[in-house]
Order: structure tokens, then sequence, then C-alpha cells
């Protein structure tokens, strides 16, 4: 198993590599990759070079996600059962982006009330916490099943930070 973290400034062909190497593990062979991306931008840069990589066509065992996306479809409406009052499916709707980053959540953890609106939707502030509390409540069943179907991780991650670096994660 190869853990690599790449740091690099803009247009140091961090998306180029991140393709290349997704497209050399899905040759021949029946594997899936997962490239997570925050922005649908970042997601639309990667399809795009995939694309470029692959005569013109996305390739059908690379999945590419943004962050949100992949939360709420491969961690939390799987096992939203979890978290719903009576253990209910399809009970979650979506993300709610409304609420400020620095709204304190008053809500105990593990509560169904600390993660979702009235209406069915995710707190985008908790989406993460919730898909870790979930794991747990399902004892690793979250992280079990995406190592079923993806046999390669690869995270592409924006850090707007004074060094203003991109960060590049890939767990295989």
């Amino acid at each position: 198993m190869t853990n690599i973290i790449k740091i690099s400034a803009a247009g140091s062909g961090k998306t180029y590599d991140i393709c290349r190497n997704a497209l050399d593990v899905v040759a021949d062979s029946d594997k899936r990759v997962l490239i997570v991306t925050y922005t649908n931008r970042g997601k639309n840069a990667v399809e795009t070079e995939i694309r470029k990589q692959n005569k013109g066509v996305l390739h059908p065992q690379v999945v590419i996600k943004t962050w949100f996306h992949f939360l709420l479809s491969d961690t939390v409406k799987p096992y939203q059962r979890y978290i719903t009052v009576d253990g209910s499916f399809n009970v979650l709707k979506g993300v709610d982006f409304t609420e400020p980053y620095e709204k304190v959540n008053f809500h105990k953890k593990g509560t169904s009330a600390r993660y979702l609106t009235g209406i069915g939707n995710v707190r985008s502030n908790y989406v993460s916490e919730l898909a870790c509390y979930l794991n747990e409540k399902s004892n690793g069943k979250i992280v079990g099943r995406l190592t079923e179907i993806y046999s390669n991780w690869i995270c592409r991650f924006f850090n707007s930070g004074f060094m203003n670096n991109h960060i590049h994660y890939r767990l295989s």
C-alpha cells in the first residue's frame, strides 16, 4: 500500500499526474479509482485532463466526485439509518449551505439535530463529522464499503493559505 502526499505550486502538473496515475491503475485491470476534488471547477479540470489523456473519453473505471457529492453519496446516504430517528432510508435530501461557517452548533454529537436540518438536509459544516460518526456507528462499514468499491483513492485539495499551494493525497 503506497501513500503519497504531493505539495506543489500552481501549474506544476498535479492534475496531469493525478490523471496519469489513475489511468495507469485502471489500464488492463478491473480496478476502480476514485478522484475527489473540493470544487466543481476542480472536477471539471480533472475530467478535461482525463479526456486529454484517454482519447477524448472519460474512463468508466475512473470516478470523479466533488467533496460534498462523495460524502453524501458514498458515506452519508447509504448509512443514514444510523442517524435518523426511526432508522428510515431516503430521508436525507441534500446539503444545506445556508448556515454561516462560524455558527456554533449546541446540539450533542450523535444526535440528528446536530447534523440535519428540519427538512432533511445535512448541515454543510457537519457533513464530514457525520460521515465519521456514521462510520463509527456502523462499526467501520463505510470504510469497508469504500475499499471494496475503489482500489485507489486520490484526493485533490487546494489550500488557499498564505503559500497558495496545492496538496495532493494518494491513498491506495
